[in-house]
């Protein structure tokens, strides 16, 4: 059975963004072992680019250690982020941060896709920045097949109308197998 992680970049619990994680693990529920990180809830320290990673590992021993070991058994990583300041958040932004391990020791073992999904409160938004940064991530680390999923005007909806959207995005993003 494939395996996939969500990482969920924002800070609010019960947002926009995790209701979109959640549709992603309902989705891939059935075809897939679902791991689920909520980056707000973890102990994950900023890198200090230190270049620790090229003698030792990382220096710091937090929880982003249970994130990068998951990746690294996946096959499928899908980002999530509120669009802050026409970019993700700093909550997802700090754990793409941390991959500068991955970077640093050319790592073979990442997944095969990335599905970013990023929501905004604006009906009209420009998504091109924030795509830029989730594609040089997923470029950086091997990872050569991106999909994105993007869902505006939030701050006019309950997040069960964001679930309901992100869900029909990724069940065609999946095709048959998410039916």
């Amino acid at each position: 059975m494939a395996r996939a992680v969500v990482i969920n970049g924002s800070g609010r619990k019960n947002g926009h963004t995790a209701a979109m994680c959640d549709s992603a693990s309902s989705v891939l529920d059935g075809f897939c072992t679902v791991d689920r990180f909520d980056v707000c809830d973890m102990d994950i320290a900023d890198c200090d680019g230190c270049d620790g990673c090229f003698r030792k590992g990382c220096v710091h021993k937090d929880d982003m250690r249970l994130i990068m070991d998951a990746v690294r058994r996946c096959d499928i990583l899908i980002l999530a982020s509120p669009l802050r300041f026409d970019g993700p958040s700093s909550q997802i932004k700090r754990a793409m941060d941390r991959f500068q391990e991955a970077w640093n020791n050319h790592w073979e073992d990442m997944p095969g896709q990335c599905i970013v999904m990023i929501c905004a409160g604006r009906h009209r938004v420009d998504f091109t920045a924030a795509e830029l940064i989730f594609k040089r991530f997923c470029k950086s680390l091997g990872i050569e097949k991106t999909a994105f999923i993007e869902i505006c005007g939030t701050d006019d909806n309950d997040p069960s109308v964001t679930a309901a959207e992100s869900k029909k995005a990724l069940e065609s993003v999946f095709g048959a197998d998410a039916a």
